[in-house]
Formats: structure tokens, sequence, C-alpha cells
């Protein structure tokens, strides 16, 4: 009993880390807020192609739910289609969601191209519980599986923007068509910040900390406590809050592996 109690716990701390799905906001134009709800960024939202404004009805797919709202879509006619959202304030972070990507019964994969009026962006997909999406620079494409998939994507650019395009139907394949909605919070107004790993600095765009509650925002980061580091490829390791020193407005995190 104790040697199937030992090996189960071991199984669960091997499980990947599941966090809470974020609440998701989407229509014309709306609002969101940084991880503290300490700032309201207005969005309105413009459509190039063959997209519209509709509603698909909710729909529960990896694990991921999307709402029964009205939402940009982008079409099914084999057409270029582009989703503008436009920000009242310079962030450079903001979580995407993207919903009924693919069709049902069918293997349907997607890409999307996403740009700002900042730099580059690196792009993190969570997949909830499917395949993991491919990442090339600024371009993802969903998994080869049956049926449509849902995904949250995390925009993080080294220069502020106040735009973001998410560019699909490049590919004449590509005719499942696309729901697009915002995490009400998650975003991140430009700071001055330098983070440090092992007496290295790290690439804000490359990094995002999580406790056991979900995603925590870089600037909440608290000293002597240790926090799960997810990069990029979905790697994950633990990290330990060694300093955190605040000058008027720059901030320097020291952190070590554990």
């Amino acid at each position: 009993m104790l040697k199937a109690l030992t090996i189960s716990i071991v199984f669960l701390l091997l499980m990947p880390l599941a966090f809470p799905q974020c609440n998701i906001v989407s229509g014309k134009k709306g609002m969101i807020q940084d991880s503290a709800k300490s700032l309201n960024i207005y969005y309105n939202v413009a459509i190039d192609g063959d997209g519209s404004f509709r509603s698909l009805g909710a729909d529960l797919s990896c694990g991921l739910s999307f709402p029964d709202i009205e939402a940009p879509w982008s079409g099914n006619n084999s057409t270029t289609s582009r989703i503008s959202y436009n920000f009242s304030e310079s962030i450079v972070a903001v979580k995407v969601f993207i919903a009924y990507t693919g069709v049902q019964t069918q293997i349907q994969p997607e890409t999307f191209t996403i740009t700002t009026n900042g730099s580059v962006p690196t792009l993190i997909v969570d997949p909830g519980d499917c395949t993991q999406w491919k990442i090339n620079a600024n371009t993802i494409s969903s998994p080869h599986i049956i049926n449509s998939v849902n995904a949250i994507v995390t925009v993080k650019s080294t220069t502020p923007f106040t735009t973001l395009t998410l560019t699909t139907g490049m590919k004449s394949s590509e005719t499942g068509g696309s729901s697009y909605g915002l995490c009400t919070t998650g975003a991140v107004k430009n700071n001055e910040l330098v983070v440090m790993l092992d007496e290295k600095e790290m690439s804000l765009v490359n990094i995002g900390f999580y406790d056991d509650t979900g995603p925590v925002e870089t600037l909440n980061i608290q000293p002597d406590l240790q926090y799960w580091v997810r990069d990029p490829s979905g790697k994950e390791f633990k990290v330990q809050v060694k300093e955190v020193v605040k000058d008027g407005k720059n901030t320097l995190i020291k952190l070590i592996k554990v």
C-alpha cells in the first residue's frame, strides 16, 4: 500500500502543471486589465478580408472554454483574413484566446502569423490538454488532430505596442476559420525591469512565472518565494527569488534555480 502511494505521489509530481483558465472578453470593442487590475486598457477590433463578427456558440475543446459571445471570426472561404486589435495603452504582453480552430470530425490544422507595431513578438502557446502547437518565430500552427481545438497564446514584445494583428487563411487548405478573444487580465504595461537567473540576464519575452494559483505578474514577484518558470518551448523549471531591488522606476529581480 505504501509503495503504491509513493508511486502515485511521484506520478503527480511529474505531471505537467495545470493552471486556471483566464476569463474571456471579445466583441468589436471592450476592456482588459493588467494582472493587478490596477490599469484599464481599452481596445477596438478591425477585420480585413473574409471575416466578420458573430457568435458560434459556447465551445469546450482541449479543456479550454470559449463563451457564447459575439467575437471576430476569420471566415472559412480559403481567403486571407486579418484581425487587428488597437489598444488605448502601450503594452508589452497580452493573452489571446484562439477558438474553434479546425473542423469537427476532420483533421484541419490552421496557421496564424501575429505581428505588432512594436517588435516581432515571441509567442507562447497554452494548448490546454491537446497536442502542442508548432511555433516558428511569430507564426504558429495548430496540431494535426481530429476535431477543432482551442488555445491561449501569450504575445510578448521587447518594445511596447498598441496594435496587434492576427493573419490567417494564407494557405488554400485552411478553411476551418477561427474566433478570437482576449484574457480579461494579464496584459503587461511597459516597465523598466531586469530579471537575472544565476547572475545572467534573462530576456523578458521568453519567460512566464507561475505559482500554485496560476500566472504571476512579473512585477508582483516576491523575495524568498519560489515560482515555476515556463519558457516558449513549454519547458518548466523552479526558481527561488534571491533578491528584488527597486530604484525609482527600475526593478531588478535576481533568481536562482532550485
